[in-house]
């Protein structure tokens, strides 16, 4: 039993990451450096990986190089430079001029904090993408606000997560949807609102865990059905009719609406996790997997351990944002690499990089690195031959061994965002006065630097009293589906949308129906849960 240095709660390493960590030791200069045992348990670690990625928190600032107004996800007020994406994937940064030496009489931790404070960031991480500026870790899109996670989709406003999208309003994972409003976790969905859980499905409004239905209201796990008003089968005409009499496009009678279906579905059973086409899974919301342990948000993934919000991995462990990654361990934010260990945001055909940041494009045999592009043999951001590389690399391990920093990702100290800009203040929320307390940072933003739209159609937030704008492109769409405007800020909506997902925590419990044991992601006070098999038969 080993004790967490952060929470102080025991914990245990599987058979399994201890061989997944002898299997991605790394190997320099014919030497293997073997990996230990983690000093924090698998919910700090996430915790400490969750406080360097800030998804939401927009600004507007000047570029350091140019001058001119851009949109960031860094605040005015960072120690290190921010330039324009142009900018800094131009000749005008060169990652080099900010290299030093290895100093082995002070802890690495300490001369990466330099290093990280004195090289430039991009304003975002938006690549191949137009008219997103409002935008975080895009690509290839076009014509998106205030949204994050996007890849391959247009008209994407107020979102997190979508993949292939169109045309779609405050949503949370949305893959291959269009015009849908409110939806969390759908897929293949189109002209859907206020739905969940959902697939291959058109024209729902308010409905959860549906398959291959159509104009259904109010309904809870059905399959490949059509004109269902609260699960009851009604003819065409009927079920217009009744639709009309409940919503009339006022707020209130959505409230109605979604009052009533809060009741109306808690008298169905729910799958105890959320596991579909996958295979030997300990976890949720699994897609297309095998081999999965305590790991949540998993597409098309092998071998994953202690992961989340991962797709097309494998041999994975202790991994967030990953995508098509192989053989990596305590990183988060990467995408087509292999051989990547504790490192944040390297991306784009990367291999052998340790203890990196921010580094893209085809970059190996990194070691404490920010900022790098297509390069390869470099320590602290300075040029080595390979000889010399491993030389040092070898030596700067031998020193974290000594210093007791081999092994463990940055601490949360390191990161360039504060804790509450973070996905870690989602997951994990604290006061102020408690990441105070931890010697993290926290940022109370000044309201004139936040990142909103400009011009009328201002409306304050019932909840947190700030002030937002409805651009024309919403206006627009609610005008068109009938649907109310909104009358909470954008970040309070977002956060009511993460409040119908389930924790990232696994708990025992007995399936109401068989009494078999299961492991479940919902709360307590959950509904009626049943084991996989048992909800096929009665669903």
């Amino acid at each position: 039993m080993v004790i967490c240095k952060q929470c102080q709660n025991g914990f245990e390493l599987t058979e399994k990451e201890m061989e997944f960590l002898e299997h991605v030791s790394p190997t320099i200069g014919g030497k293997k450096f073997s990996l230990p045992e983690p000093k924090l348990c698998g919910a700090c670690r996430r915790q400490r990986r969750y406080a360097f990625r800030n998804d939401r928190k927009l600004y507007k600032r000047k570029c350091d190089k140019t001058g001119r107004n851009i949109i960031s996800s860094h605040h005015p007020d960072k120690a290190f430079p921010v330039y324009a994406n142009d900018v800094w994937w131009s000749d005008a940064f060169d990652p080099y001029t900010y290299g030093r030496d290895f100093d082995f009489n002070r802890p690495f931790f300490e001369q990466m904090k330099e290093l990280s404070d004195s090289v430039p960031r991009s304003a975002c991480i938006v690549v191949n993408s137009e008219n997103c500026d409002y935008t975080a870790f895009t690509l290839q899109c076009r014509n998106c606000f205030l949204s994050s996670r996007l890849a391959d989709s247009e008209d994407i406003y107020y979102t997190y997560l979508a993949l292939n999208s169109r045309n779609c309003f405050d949503g949370y994972n949305l893959s291959q949807c269009e015009l849908c409003y409110e939806c969390i976790d759908c897929g293949k969905c189109y002209q859907c609102f206020y739905t969940e859980r959902s697939k291959g499905s058109f024209n729902l409004i308010f409905c959860a865990d549906m398959a291959g239905c159509n104009d259904c209201f109010g309904c809870v796990g059905l399959v490949q059905k059509k004109y269902h008003f609260f699960n009851e089968a009604l003819s065409k005409e009927e079920y217009e009719k009744r639709v009309k009499e409940w919503l009339d496009g006022s707020k209130e009678s959505v409230e109605r609406t979604r009052l009533a279906f809060e009741e109306h579905r808690k008298k169905y059973p729910v799958r105890a996790t959320n596991v579909f086409n996958s295979e030997n899974v300990v976890g949720s919301s699994v897609f297309d997997s095998r081999n999965i342990w305590n790991s949540f948000d998993i597409v098309g993934c092998e071998d994953a351990l202690d992961c989340s919000q991962t797709e097309f991995s494998k041999d994975v462990m202790d991994c967030d944002f990953f995508y098509q990654c192989e053989l990596c361990y305590e990183t988060i934010a990467s995408g087509k690499s292999m051989r990547n260990l504790f490192s944040f945001s390297v991306i784009g055909g990367n291999s052998d990089v340790l203890y990196s940041s921010y580094c893209n494009n085809s970059n190996q045999n990194l070691f404490g690195c920010v900022g790098m592009r297509n390069a390869k043999f470099c320590v602290l951001n300075k040029q080595y031959s390979k000889e010399e590389y491993e030389s040092l690399a070898s030596r700067a391990i031998a020193h974290m061994q000594k210093t007791g920093e081999w092994g463990e990702f940055f601490p949360v100290e390191l990161s360039t965002v504060a804790y509450n800009e973070t996905v870690a203040q989602d997951a994990f929320p604290l006061s102020k006065e408690e990441v105070l307390e931890r010697g993290w940072e926290w940022y109370d933003a000044p309201e004139a630097t936040l990142a909103a739209a400009e011009g009328e159609n201002t409306v304050k937030c019932e909840v947190s009293d700030r002030v937002f704008r409805l651009i024309p492109q919403e206006l627009k769409f609610y005008k068109e589906m009938g649907l109310p405007l909104p009358t909470r800020h954008p970040d309070v909506r977002h956060a009511d949308r993460l409040s119908k997902r389930n924790p990232y925590v696994l708990r025992k419990t007995k399936c109401q129906k068989c009494a078999r044991e299961v492991d479940t992601d919902y709360p307590t006070d959950a509904p009626v849960i049943y084991c996989h098999e048992c909800y096929l038969k009665d669903v």
